[in-house]
């Protein structure tokens, strides 16, 4: 792709992210133009939830390398809120080509895509009217990016011009004639040796359990104790648990012969790369209910 575009790039995982300066780095050796809003924080699992209080934005000099700095806007707010004060008003004179939400520090397919902050920045700039995509890396192990080591760090740049390249090939196909569309995009880590191919999927479709075990421990802080007390009842025995945020990893990444093979995961599993088109507004299906009005039995007691 020879033309410059105007690229706005933000995520959920934060400024600290191990994956933006690479990919920073890729996006100006092909000489496109970076303006990058990122939370001050991890957002990861925080869809597209939009902070309503005070949000402080904060111009840093980011460091891309050893010796080369990048001017970046950072927020205290979820990826949804780097998308609204960087694109409505930041960059508000800049037009942009393209959003790219991501990397993100681990894959995001099929129906877990739908919890994640890089996924939700990408439907707020699809529903602001602007070209997004939502970009994830995908490595064997969920957590893997939790503990950096030279290896990882030595691919992360050439997954990001591997990256890059599917995305402006997305850039140049776009859909033209639809409407609320973003692309979702997978890659799978990997070294300069060991190139891959990438694929248009279609989303894994799966379901899951409980997100959270109960933690029985007693050592616990009380995050309750704001509750309004006149909405309480003095006279009632206090119970209270705590869960933890936990779950069983076969849902993450069950077995292959488990996984439809155009799926999105099935591809990521089997060592290539993919892409898949969302609706923002989360489209419905064609259905002989539309418009049918329902007969409601209202009853205007109370019991």
């Amino acid at each position: 792709m020879n033309s410059q575009l105007n690229i706005f790039i933000t995520n959920d995982d934060g400024y600290e992210s191990p994956t933006i300066a690479t990919f920073i780095r890729a996006l100006l050796s092909k000489n496109h133009k970076v303006y990058c809003c990122l939370p001050d924080q991890n957002w990861s699992w925080s869809t597209k939830i939009i902070k309503s209080k005070k949000t402080t934005a904060k111009k840093i000099r980011y460091k891309l390398s050893p010796n080369s700095f990048y001017e970046i806007w950072i927020v205290n707010g979820p990826p949804a809120n780097c998308v609204q004060i960087g694109l409505l008003h930041l960059f508000k004179n800049i037009k942009f080509d393209l959003v790219i939400s991501g990397p993100n520090t681990g894959s995001n397919y099929g129906t877990f895509a739908l919890s994640s902050g890089t996924i939700g920045a990408a439907i707020e700039a699809c529903n602001l009217g602007f070209r997004s995509v939502a970009l994830s890396y995908h490595t064997p192990n969920f957590d893997d990016f939790d503990d950096m080591n030279a290896e990882l760090e030595s691919k992360l740049f050439p997954t990001a011009k591997t990256s890059l390249s599917a995305i402006e090939q997305i850039f140049l196909q776009w859909p033209l004639n639809q409407e609320n569309v973003f692309f979702n995009v997978n890659i799978p880590v990997h070294s300069k040796e060991n190139p891959i191919s990438v694929y248009y999927c279609v989303p894994f479709n799966q379901t899951y359990g409980s997100l959270f075990e109960e933690n029985n421990s007693e050592n616990f802080e009380n995050e309750h104790s704001s509750f309004p007390q006149k909405l309480i009842d003095s006279n009632q025995n206090e119970v209270e648990k705590t869960f933890d945020f936990s779950f069983d990893k076969n849902w993450v990444f069950p077995p292959l012969d488990e996984i439809p093979p155009k799926s999105d995961l099935y591809g990521l599993l089997t060592g290539y790369g993919t892409v898949t088109l969302y609706s923002s507004c989360l489209h419905h299906f064609n259905s002989a209910f539309v418009f049918d009005q329902l007969n409601l039995n209202l009853d205007q007691k109370e019991n």
